[in-house]
């Protein structure tokens, strides 16, 4: 039996009996006709069969939530999740006594993970182990300890891991297959080279990764697991140091990412700091990248990430501060993506991205945290790689004051990605309770997912974090209940609930201690601290959804009914997403996931509701005074955002006399009765809901519109009766005053009425100005008003004897005592102030005069609270005469240059004015005895004489002043002299700063033909010299300045030529000698290229000889060199071979047809053909 065509896979013809039978794999949606033949020896007969493959029907899908309710103008995303749902019994248990693992590598069902620690190993983990999943069997394969804790990677059968063995920690390799295990390399001879610690990565067959070999540092190294070799890939920085080990400032493992076949990588050079590096495995190069910063600029010390052919990184350029940069490996640009955090006053700020949560990416944007600063703090960020935009997500922890840093540290303890939506931990407020949040990257809304503040928890999990996604449900170590400790929590995010998944200890058990968390087949692993300490656990979820298609891959999505505008639906991907631009009853929508083997069918009901603005009143605390209109009135809500209000409520009853209208909101009227504070609430409703405002209403009493004293200021004095008291208040407007009161005490012999406001009496006390509050008082409040009051001293009476005096500089006086009666003086004043060295107190004058005064009247006065007295006192104090000298008293200065002030030393009276003589030279100067200035003019040794002069006479002493030439600076340039013998120099000319030249001297003899004049050098030279140094002196009156000048005098270049240029030689002929026509300077020496042809020789330019052998055209060049330069020609030899003479003996044949003819030689049959150019002069005979 047979068909004509082949079936579709998975279905079998059997060709004994004619039998199709098997499991299609593949679709064949269109009826296809198979024709069957059954055989035998008589012939055949055939029949023919339609086979149709169709799909297996879409699984079970859903939309979450079922019921949506969405504001209008606001854009929503909404997409099917597959319910593929496994279950379990929800039970938790520990696993063979194995202790905590960092290492999770699986094959099949056996997971190589770290067993029991030894009790003596000086390790963190144990031996290698094996577990069997399936069975709970687990089994020691190898004894390395510490294995995969900083790196592993499973290359077919073998697990290539580091690990601590016999040799320290190096990397080890195991095969499942055979069960065999092996160190790779020992890099760290006898130590510990630490493979993978800040880099590892595979590429291809090959591993990529840091280690240190003990000499080098830490550098790349690479291991190619075919061949089984392992070498340092590259020495970054040469010599001991590390180019791999990253500064204290990483949070994480260094930057490391894989484009194509290039490695990219944060390294250190030594020259340049940490930047960013690359190498590309395929031609073995390796270099930077980038070199952001003149220090290091760490890139990737927070986080990184690789979109595309792009990888986004945190670096500091230490100009704009620690910001998101990036690198394009295609175009090989590198650029700061966003300043988020600006610099301002020259001041570099940082945003630090990535510090608390890394780059998550979904879709085209990634999301993190960064530090806006001031008013915003750290906070969530994102940035769109498609649009090159970077905005502020949520600010959650708000600082509406703008003067602290509010920071919710988002992504602190946890940032996980599930679907479109961002899970993570963030705080918002001061208790520093981080808790559970989430942002939908689709619609951009952001909310606290759940708030465990009320329980004392938070998300806060120490230091290691166990974070798992099990389908829609989120597991996660936590301690949202003080009462259970750091425990695992789940949180479902298809119905919002969350819950303790087990109290595994009393106190802490601390799930996912040392990074422990792997999952397999229905089976979370997890470590968790117990009485025995941490060891390996495992927990059986009730439930897990997976969210994977269970049928057929889905052809068309289909829905029942028409959405609301703005909304679309997606016939590709079943996404509902958009703007609804319109209201929306509640509507049942039917959605269908279609393929060729049927359909299968969700619901989800849609409601679009108004959007829903908010209220406020301006005046949230309304103060009203009863039967009076208030400016406050009417009192309108104010709506922000958009959605239109449809009615109005208030929570309780006005006072009377005010109205709450219920079509806008407005409260209005004029209070007609007493209302203690009541709080009221308003809501303004819609569709949407409600928008709730809240104010309090008091309504007190009138008050007198004013309370005065006439006068408000009282100044009275002592013991006497004042003619303002008594002193009686005045009220203005309606109201009547209930009781008075005074915030203090009246002075003594003063009274106040408290039931009328009066203040009567005679004060017996002084008293400074004080502020009195009078309050007039009754139910509606209070008024108030301030008074001053003043009680004074009586004055006194004042004299002095003698009133005139005449006193000596330097010399006490007696002193002088005022006389005084009447009244107490409180203080007492002189003006002017006393000259220096005299001094008032209490009316006292004394001391020891220090400045001369002529006749001075001074006033004095003897002041009361009750007034001031006064009496004039005359003053004369006379100078005494004084002694002069200068030191040094002898001067030697130089013009141009400044001279050290030169003061005098004076003992005496105080001058009143210097006088010097003679006039001193021009630049120098003469102020209060002092000598200053810079000499413009040179001077030989003059004597001037300095007087100090005042009303005692005059003090002299005599200087002596010298002013010489300045030193000059000199310098040539250039200093370095190269001549051409026979050519002129350009004039040397010599840069003099300073002094004028008085003299030039030249050490050294000038070769011929070159002259120094007046520091010039100039000529022609004559002679030719090597470099020789000359030293230049430039003298003055005030020394000798020099310079050095290096001469060297060269040979000039020659012109060379030849005649003719072009030979043509013939093979063992002699040639005529090729004689060079020179000019100018002396040849120094010869050379030519390439060599000649054998048989011919080059001699100081001379060409001559035989060629022995022939040559095409050939250019030589010839070099003619001096030491000026060299000179060069060319010449073109071609050698010919001699013409060719032979003959043939016989040169007539007679021959005879079918006979074999004789060979015809050329030669007798003993001479050869001669060599190609040397032939016979006959042939011999034959």
């Amino acid at each position: 039996m047979g068909n004509q065509r082949h079936l579709p896979a998975g279905l079998n013809f059997g060709t004994s009996n004619g039998t199709i039978w098997g499991v299609p794999t593949v679709l064949q949606t269109t009826a296809t006709t198979y024709t069957v033949w059954a055989n035998n020896s008589g012939g055949s007969t055939s029949a023919t069969i339609n086979i149709t493959i169709n799909d297996e029907a879409p699984g079970p899908f859903e939309y979450i939530p079922e019921n949506n309710i969405w504001t209008n103008n606001s854009y929503v995303n909404i997409g099917p999740s597959f319910i593929n749902i496994t279950t379990g019994n929800g039970s938790s248990w520990q696993i063979n006594q194995l202790d905590p693992t960092k290492l999770a590598v699986f094959v099949g069902d056996v997971v190589y993970i770290n067993g029991p620690k030894p009790a003596m190993c000086n390790c963190q983990f144990g031996p290698l182990t094996a577990l069997n999943t399936s069975n709970g069997t687990s089994w020691q394969v190898l004894f390395t300890h510490d294995n995969g804790e900083r790196m592993s990677f499973l290359v077919g059968d073998v697990i290539y891991f580091d690990a601590l063995g016999n040799n320290g920690t190096e990397l080890w390799a195991y095969n499942t297959s055979n069960n065999t295990g092996w160190m790779v390399s020992d890099i760290n001879n006898f130590s510990h080279s630490n493979p993978g610690e800040y880099l590892s990565v595979l590429v291809g067959d090959t591993i990529y990764f840091s280690a240190d070999d003990g000499s080098t540092g830490v550098e790349l190294w690479a291991h190619n697991t075919t061949n089984g070799t392992t070498w340092q890939v590259a020495d970054i920085w040469s010599g001991t140091d590390s180019g791999l080990t990253p500064p204290s400032i990483y949070t994480n493992k260094p930057l490391a990412h894989l484009i194509g076949d290039t490695v990219y990588f944060a390294a250190n050079d030594g020259n340049d700091g940490t930047e960013l590096w690359a190498h590309n495995t395929s031609n073995l190069t390796t270099w930077q990248v980038a070199d952001i910063s003149p220090y290091s600029s760490n890139p990737g010390s927070a986080s990184s990430i690789h979109i595309g052919d792009t990888i986004y990184f945190n670096a500091d350029d230490y100009t704009r501060g620690n910001e998101l940069w990036a690198h394009n490996a295609s175009n090989h640009t590198t650029w700061l993506v966003s300043d988020i955090n600006p610099a301002n006053y020259n001041q570099a700020k940082h945003s630090y991205p990535g510090v608390y949560m890394p780059f998550m990416l979904t879709g085209e944007a990634f999301y993190f945290s960064a530090d806006g600063n001031y008013g915003t703090g750290v906070e969530l960020y994102a940035h769109n790689t498609s649009n090159h935009s970077t905005w502020l997500v949520a600010d959650i922890f708000q600082d509406y004051s703008y003067s602290s840093r509010n920071s919710s540290l988002p992504g602190d303890n946890m940032a996980v990605l599930i679907g479109d939506t961002l899970y993570f931990d963030a705080r918002d407020d001061t208790t520093g309770l981080s808790q559970l949040w989430a942002h939908d990257t689709s619609n951009r809304t952001t909310w606290k997912v759940h708030d465990a503040s009320a329980q004392g928890g938070s998300m806060s999990a120490f230091s290691a974090r166990l974070v798992m996604v099990l389908g829609d449900t989120l597991y996660f170590r936590a301690n949202l209940d003080t009462a259970y400790g750091v425990e695992m929590w789940a949180h479902d995010t298809s119905n919002q609930s969350t819950w303790l998944v087990s109290d595994q200890n009393p106190v802490h058990s601390f799930p996912g201690y040392a990074g422990t968390q792997f999952y397999h087949n229905g089976t979370m692993y997890f470590s968790t601290l117990t009485s025995a300490g941490h060891k390996l656990w495992a927990h059986s979820p009730l439930s897990i959804n997976h969210q994977t298609n269970t049928g057929g891959a889905v052809t068309s999505w289909a829905i029942n009914g028409s959405l609301p505008s703005g909304v679309s639906f997606n016939t590709q991907t079943g996404v509902l997403s958009g703007t609804p631009t319109e209201l929306w009853p509640q509507t049942t929508y039917m959605v269908w996931a279609n393929n060729s083997g049927g359909s299968s069918v969700a619901y989800l009901n849609i409601t679009v509701v108004d959007q829903l603005p908010t209220i406020a009143y301006s005046a949230s605390n309304l103060l009203l005074t009863n039967n009076t209109a208030s400016t406050d009135l009417p009192l309108v809500p104010t709506l922000t955002g958009a959605g239109e209000i449809t009615s109005w409520a208030i929570n309780a009853s006005l006072p009377a006399g005010l109205t709450f209208e219920t079509s806008n909101g407005t409260i209005w009227g004029t209070p007609t009765e007493l209302w203690n504070t009541t709080a009221y609430v308003v809501w303004a409703n819609n569709s949407g809901g409600s928008s709730v405002a809240y104010l309090n209403i008091t309504v007190i009493d009138q008050l007198p519109t004013s309370l005065t004293y006439t006068p408000e200021n009282v100044t009275m004095v002592r013991d006497e009766v004042s003619t303002d008291l008594p002193l009686v208040p005045t009220l203005t407007g309606p109201g009547e005053i209930t009781s008075w009161a005074i915030n203090g005490s009246l002075p003594s012999g003063l009274s106040f009425g408290t039931t009328n406001g009066t203040i009567w009496g005679v004060p017996l006390v002084n008293m400074t100005t004080t502020t009195y509050t009078v309050w007039a008082n009754n139910t509606g409040g209070s008024l108030s008003t301030t008074i001053n009051i003043t009680v004074l001293e009586p004055a006194v009476v004042l004299d002095y004897n003698p009133e005139n005096m005449t006193l000596i500089r330097g010399v006490q006086m007696a002193t002088l005592f005022p006389s005084v009666s009447g009244g107490n003086a409180s203080s007492w004043a002189i003006s002017p102030d006393l000259p220096a060295g005299l001094n008032f107190s209490d009316g006292v004058i004394s001391g020891t005069p220090t400045v001369n005064m002529t006749l001075s009247m001074f006033t004095v006065w003897a002041n009361t609270s009750g007034g001031a007295t006064s009496h004039t006192v005359n003053i004369t104090i006379l100078e005494p005469s004084g002694n002069l000298s200068y030191s040094p008293e002898n001067i030697t200065l130089t013009r141009g240059v400044a001279m050290s002030n030169l003061h005098p030393t004076y003992s005496g009276g105080v001058v009143e004015n210097w006088s010097i003589h003679p006039a001193l030279p021009d630049g120098l100067n003469f102020s209060n005895g002092i000598i200053s200035g810079t000499a413009t003019v040179n001077l030989t040794t003059s004597m001037y004489t300095v007087y100090a002069n005042n009303s005692g006479g005059s003090a002299a002493a005599t200087i002596n002043i010298t002013v010489l030439e300045p030193m000059v600076d000199l310098l040539y340039s250039p200093d370095n002299l190269t001549l051409m013998r026979g050519t002129t120099m350009s004039p040397l000319h010599p840069t003099v700063s300073g002094g004028n030249v008085s003299e030039w001297s030249l050490v050294g003899t000038l070769p011929n033909g070159l002259s120094f004049s007046n520091g010039v050098f100039s000529g022609t030279p004559l002679v030719n010299m090597t470099q020789t140094q000359y030293l230049v002196y430039a003298n003055t009156t005030g020394g000798s300045a020099t310079a050095w000048v290096n001469i060297t005098v060269l040979e000039p270049a020659v012109n060379l030529s030849y005649d003719p240029y072009n030979l043509t030689l013939i093979r063992n002929e002699t040639m005529d000698t090729l004689s060079p026509t020179v000019s100018g300077g002396n040849v120094g020496n010869w050379s030519i290229t390439p060599t000649l042809p054998d048989g011919l020789t080059f001699v100081d330019g001379l060409i001559s000889g035989t060629p022995e052998v022939n040559m095409t055209t050939t250019m030589f060049t010839v070099w003619a060199n001096t030491s000026g330069g060299a000179a060069s020609t060319t010449v073109n030899i071609t050698v010919l071979e001699p013409v060719v003479d032979f003959i043939y003996n016989p040169n007539n044949l007679i021959l005879t047809r079918n006979e074999t003819m004789g060979p015809l030689r050329r030669c007798s049959v003993a001479t050869p053909w001669p060599k190609p150019g040397a032939f016979p002069r006959r042939c011999p005979k034959a």
